[in-house]
């Protein structure tokens, strides 16, 4: 097996074994919408989610120079 082989097999492996907890992952499957919205109606059953319609997954909100700044897996905004 050439390096090239070699080096193609270690990136299969490696993809085959990456997880929704691998930041890379997360970041793709929360941008299908499909997928998206089964992992958050089980997740949040009392929003009763229908519908996704735009994505940001991990989405950084700022706030005042003295505060911390907080990330967001997934933002999600309801109709109310």
């Amino acid at each position: 097996m050439d390096q090239r082989e070699l080096y193609l097999k270690q990136l299969e492996e490696k993809w085959e074994h990456l997880t929704i907890t691998n930041d890379i992952m997360f970041g793709m499957v929360m941008e299908n919408e499909q997928i998206c919205l089964e992992l958050i109606q089980p997740s949040l059953p009392e929003l009763n989610i229908k519908a996704i319609s735009r994505i940001t997954p991990q989405k950084q909100i700022t706030g005042p120079i003295s505060a911390r700044t907080v990330r967001f897996d997934v933002f999600v905004r309801d109709e109310e």
